[in-house]
């Protein structure tokens, strides 16, 4: 009967409190690791359904800029 009695002290509301505070951050980790993976399926099935279009935003730079090149090459 004694034990029923008893209030939990103030270390173990600091203690659940903290756990409360961990188990929101990894919940809110996990939220981010979805997305960020959600995204990722996202661009691979955009790059398997149309591997050019992927590609060509990386790829228009070096391109546009060959040709300035060589023009500056051939003025020297």
């Amino acid at each position: 009967m004694r034990a029923r009695s008893l209030q939990p002290g103030t270390e173990i509301a600091m203690v659940e409190q903290v756990r409360d505070m961990a188990t929101t951050d990894l919940e809110e980790e996990a939220a981010l690791v979805e997305a960020e993976l959600t995204a990722l399926k996202d661009e691979a099935l955009r790059f398997v359904r149309n591997p050019v279009d992927a590609l060509l935003p990386g790829l228009l730079g070096p391109l546009l800029g060959a040709p300035a090149k060589g023009l500056r090459s051939e003025k020297k």
